[in-house]
């Protein structure tokens, strides 16, 4: 009967530090992705467009989210290379649609926990091509979505980044990123 009452109160332990645990990072709304760097194979056309876009509304990118967004993404990853290959520079960039006058910025390194209030940033008035802006680790970027079906801003931190191939990043979503703006 003990052994099965310090099982219990184990199991129960441990239960409660997942809780714990998954209420932390839940508890601040931050949702992780993985964005490979855009690649369009020249002799067979092949292009990964998928897995180096991604959509904040939906939460997903890749061959399997392509129907749930209708292929209407809000950020991308590609990498500027030399002609011989090298890279020069990893981008992100929010100009996806025709009617796209969205608009993304650099905070620099920051931390989550040292966010204060964010400035506004006000999309264009008509559609307009927004700057790519470099992807450095450790930076926190703020972007404005803004297009006929879309409004919203998202924060995400660029986690990991390897160079030509791909970038992993944390983020925000807009519901939260609202309370914390500047007006």
């Amino acid at each position: 009967m003990q052994s099965i009452s310090a099982l219990l109160l184990m199991t129960a332990a441990i239960f409660c530090s997942v809780l714990i645990a998954n209420s932390q990072s839940f508890g601040q709304g931050q949702r992780t992705a993985i964005l490979e760097s855009r690649v369009v194979d020249k002799l067979t056309g092949a292009d990964n467009y998928t897995l180096a876009a991604y959509s904040f509304e939906k939460g997903a990118n890749g061959p399997e989210a392509f129907s749930v967004t209708c292929s209407v993404w809000d950020i991308y990853f590609y990498t500027y290379r030399r002609n011989d290959g090298l890279v020069v520079k990893d981008v992100l960039d929010v100009s996806m649609v025709v009617d796209d006058r969205s608009r993304i910025k650099d905070l620099g390194p920051l931390e989550w926990n040292a966010l204060g209030k964010l400035p506004r940033l006000a999309a264009y008035e008509s559609a307009a091509r927004e700057k790519p802006v470099e992807a450095i680790v450790g930076h926190i970027y703020l972007v404005h979505t803004a297009d006929r079906d879309s409004d919203t801003y998202t924060l995400f931190r660029v986690d990991e980044l390897i160079s030509g191939e791909r970038v992993s990043i944390t983020w925000i979503p807009s519901y939260l990123v609202q309370g914390i703006l500047k007006y």
